[in-house]
């Protein structure tokens, strides 16, 4: 998933023409946060969006070496996608900052793109929490196949 959002940002910093794909950015709030406390002009991806890349790569180099930081990894997945989702949740209320840009749209791009790169890799890795936590579950991985 990093790989696809810095994919993003690079294509967002070459070509400003195509701002719009920010809709497709899981940390879209981030980057709105980031834009309300700085000071900074224009829409590009800033330090909090580049970090929250680096630190998932790395987060997903970990897990291919030890599943035993999946819990660092769903916490900061939840903390990344907090601002996206109250966003989210700000748009489909009727956007209050932009009254006049009452698209319907906005927040269902973002909603998708919340859907694909947050919510099902987060299932995915609780699917992994309770796949190697739960006690006495038979696992193909541990060769008796449930043959007791």
């Amino acid at each position: 998933m990093s790989v696809l959002q810095a994919l993003l940002y690079i294509v967002e910093t070459i070509w400003r023409s195509l701002k719009w794909l920010a809709y497709f950015d899981p940390r879209l709030g981030l980057r709105l946060l980031e834009l309300a406390v700085s000071d900074k002009d224009g829409f590009l991806p800033g330090i909090l969006s580049w970090a929250s890349v680096a630190l998932l790569a790395w987060l997903g180099f970990k897990l291919s070496k030890d599943r035993k930081v999946i819990g660092l990894y769903i916490l900061f997945e939840l903390l990344a996608a907090l601002p996206s989702l109250l966003l989210v949740l700000l748009l489909f209320l009727g956007n209050p900052l932009h009254p006049e840009r009452n698209s319907r749209a906005e927040p269902i791009i973002l909603s998708l793109a919340l859907l694909a790169f947050t919510v099902l890799p987060l299932l995915i890795a609780v699917g992994w929490v309770i796949e190697y936590r739960v006690p006495n579950r038979n696992r193909r991985d541990n060769g008796d196949n449930g043959n007791r």
